[in-house]
């Protein structure tokens, strides 16, 4: 069972809505549709907070499915108590970028858009001034770069 599946079978047991249960766990909403639809992997955060606000779920479960939810109370009660060196290899893992790849459609004029353009006045193909340009690297960080030109 995937997360989504998880954190789906989590909604429903407690028949919340996605973005009341954003609400209590205190993310955006945008971030549970992220999860629910796979595209990226909870947060140590995100994880820590579903603990807190539902007792009957245990980071073995929430995180690799291992055990039953809800949670049983002889479940509960031997749980030991988590200690720094036991999270961090779940932070590593949980916290890891999701890579997928996402087929690129050139437009029609590409040719167009490569060719050197003045250095006076950069424009696309619809006489729009480019004003800023985001790169966006595959270890998940970006940088923005605003245009200099007028």
């Amino acid at each position: 069972m995937e997360f989504a599946d998880r954190l789906n079978q989590l909604l429903n047991h407690y028949e919340l809505s996605a973005s009341t249960f954003a609400d209590r766990v205190e993310v955006n909403r945008s971030s549970i549709s992220h999860l629910l639809s796979g595209r990226n992997k909870p947060s140590l955060e995100f994880v820590m907070n579903v603990l807190k606000q539902f007792p009957e779920v245990t980071l073995t479960w929430l995180v690799d499915g291992e055990g039953t939810f809800p949670a049983t109370k002889n479940a509960l009660s031997t749980s030991p108590p988590l200690k720094q060196k036991d999270i961090e290899p779940v932070k590593r893992e949980i916290e890891k970028p999701v890579k997928k790849e996402v087929p690129v459609q050139a437009p029609s004029l590409f040719e167009e858009v490569e060719k050197p353009v003045s250095q006076k006045k950069r424009t696309d193909l619809q006489g729009k001034n480019i004003t800023r340009v985001i790169l966006f690297y595959d270890d998940g960080t970006f940088s923005s770069h605003l245009s200099d030109v007028p």
